[in-house]
This record gives C-alpha cells, sequence and structure tokens, in this order.
C-alpha cells in the first residue's frame, strides 16, 4: 500500500470527522460526512453544473460576488482556460469520431491532475455533463460545493427554442417548437431529456458513440448523482436557491441576495399552447421524472434553514410563462 494512498485517505477521514462536528452556525443536514464539500469548513471551490436555460447565469453571477466574500482570495475560472463553454450534444446517429476532443483533453491534462486548481480556481462553471466532475481528483473533490440548478422540463425547452431563434439557429428560425425539439434530429440531440443525460454523463458527445435519449438507466443514474450534489437549486425560485447557497458557504440567510442577472424573456413569447406544453413534457419524460426529484430535494434544503412557500413573485414551475430567473 502506497504511501501517498495512505495520506489521501487520512486527509479523507479528517475531512469527514471535520464535516460532522459541523462548522460555526452549521447544520447536520447538509454538513454530511458523505459529501465534505458540503460543509463550510472545508470547502475549497465551487463549481456550477451549468444545465442551459436553468437560471445558472444568474446563479453564476452570484457565484462571483459570493465566492469573493467566502474565500477573500483566488481566481474566478468561470471558462475554462483552451476549453469550450459549451460541448457539441451526443446523437442517436453517432457522431465526429474527434468530437469534444478538446474537452476531454483538458479533463486529462488539467482537471484530473489537479493543475486547474493550482491556478487557484474558486469558482468553475461550464456546459458540460457530470463526467466534468467524474474528472476531479479526490483530494479536489472533498473539497468541492457541486451545485446544479434544474427547470420544468417544457418551460425549459420553450425558453431554450427561443434562446436558439434569437441567437439565429436556422433549425429554430424555420421550424415550430415542436418541427424542431421532436422531428429535427439536431433540434432532439440538443434538447430531448436534456437534463437528465447531463447528470448522467451523456449528453456531450464522446468519440462519435451513438446513444440513447431515453433509457430508463439515464435516469436511475442521473437520480444517484443528484444525491451528490450539495446545492439542488430551482430556476422558478433562484434567489431561494442563493440563499441556501450562502447558507452552505457559511455566509450567513439573514438577507435574501439580489438577483443581479435578471432578465424575463418569457415576455416575448408568443403563447404557448397547453397541448404543446404536454407533447413536450412526454417526449421529455425522463425529465419530468427527474424534475420532481429535485422539487423535494429543494424543499427538504428549505426547511433545513427555515423557509417554506417562495416569497419570489411568478415562482411558478410548471409553466414558461411565469416570471422564470435567467430565461
Amino acid at each position: 500500500m502506497s504511501r501517498l494512498w495512505i495520506l489521501s485517505a487520512l486527509f479523507c477521514v479528517l475531512l469527514q470527522l471535520s464535516c460532522w462536528k459541523g462548522g460555526e452556525g452549521a447544520r447536520g443536514d447538509f454538513c454530511r460526512p458523505e459529501l465534505p464539500g458540503c460543509c463550510p469548513k472545508v470547502v475549497d471551490h465551487v463549481l456550477l453544473l451549468h444545465i442551459e436555460k436553468t437560471g445558472g447565469t444568474s446563479l453564476r453571477t452570484f457565484l462571483q460576488a459570493a465566492v469573493k466574500r467566502r474565500f477573500q482570495q483566488g481566481a474566478i475560472c468561470n471558462y475554462l482556460r483552451y476549453m469550450p463553454y459549451q460541448c457539441l450534444p451526443s446523437s442517436t446517429a453517432g457522431g465526429n469520431t474527434s468530437c469534444n476532443a478538446r474537452n476531454f483533453q483538458y479533463y486529462e491534462q488539467a482537471i484530473s491532475t489537479g493543475s486547474h486548481f493550482k491556478r487557484s480556481c474558486k469558482l468553475t462553471s461550464s456546459h458540460h455533463d457530470f463526467r466534468i466532475i467524474d474528472a476531479l481528483p479526490r483530494h479536489v473533490r472533498n473539497t468541492t460545493l457541486l451545485i446544479v440548478n434544474l427547470r420544468e422540463p417544457a418551460s425549459r425547452a420553450v425558453s431554450h427554442f427561443y434562446m436558439l431563434r434569437r441567437h439565429q439557429d436556422p433549425g429554430a428560425i424555420n421550424s415550430t417548437i415542436l418541427d424542431y425539439f421532436l422531428g429535427n434530429p439536431v433540434g432532439v440531440s440538443i434538447s430531448r431529456n436534456r437534463m437528465t443525460r447531463v447528470l448522467a454523463g451523456e449528453f456531450c458527445c464522446k468519440d462519435g458513440v451513438p446513444v440513447s435519449y431515453d433509457k430508463r438507466e439515464l435516469l436511475d443514474l442521473a437520480l444517484t448523482r443528484l444525491d451528490q450534489f450539495c446545492v439542488v437549486g430551482l430556476t422558478s425560485r433562484v434567489q431561494d436557491t442563493m440563499l441556501y447557497v450562502q447558507h452552505v458557504l457559511g455566509l450567513g440567510t439573514e438577507r435574501t441576495p439580489k438577483n443581479l442577472h435578471y432578465h424575463n424573456n418569457a415576455k416575448k413569447y408568443e403563447p404557448v399552447d397547453e397541448l404543446v406544453l404536454q407533447q413536450m413534457r412526454e417526449a421529455n419524460a425522463l425529465d419530468v421524472v427527474l424534475f420532481k426529484e429535485a422539487e423535494q430535494r429543494f424543499n427538504l434544503q428549505m426547511q433545513s434553514i427555515g423557509r417554506g412557500a417562495s416569497r419570489e413573485e411568478g415562482g411558478n414551475s410548471n409553466g414558461p410563462q411565469g416570471s422564470q430567473q435567467g430565461v
């Protein structure tokens, strides 16, 4: 048994004991031995798994300030150096064997070796999937606060479609949401059960391998990995999510943080027929189940800090027309 392995194991035990005792004001419901990075006393880095159109930009903007308050020093590494923030999606038809090669090369050379974090990165985020978390070396993962935001699936799909139109995506401009996200192979690859695929680690294309969008194993894996996140946020309650982040960073919950990136593009949308929304939910059935689990997890988080019903106006997670944050 190598000395390095023994030292690593001892370090993990000490972290777990520290978390078990809890930091000042820490509550056992988030300072968990199996999630050392969820304990304010040991957290040294924050990683936001940014699923597109879930309010992640609002959350990231807040985190930039919160991380500076918590650590006082260190870089805000939002965008990973030498690697695209967005990844190419996987597809049932497969893809180019070199898809996302720069991303996976960065995982191997900078993430898994720990060199990315030697640059004093305190906040990292990307539109990648769970494989970026899998690449974290053990000593880094044990001091990393993991955060993910989820959104009602039909609402997320509508917001995503209109964002693509704003960006002049030819498929979205020349199609309806149903045509593009249910009938066009490109649209399906970027939208179908996206949240589940991201958490399962099968959204980003790797080696051009074809994948399934709907297999039950994806959901099972995503649900298991959801429990590895210290903070599970909701788009419709982004400010309460920020409040809980403050809690687990040991910054207190006396004042609700402001959403400095709020913009409500939903007001620009044409009315979406309920039948269309229902079809989107049916097409994203795995995401529907995942989102319901996220809501339960979120409610437990709010209970742990004495918060219940949302005080945010328009916080209806069941439709895309409400006042969603960062849509």
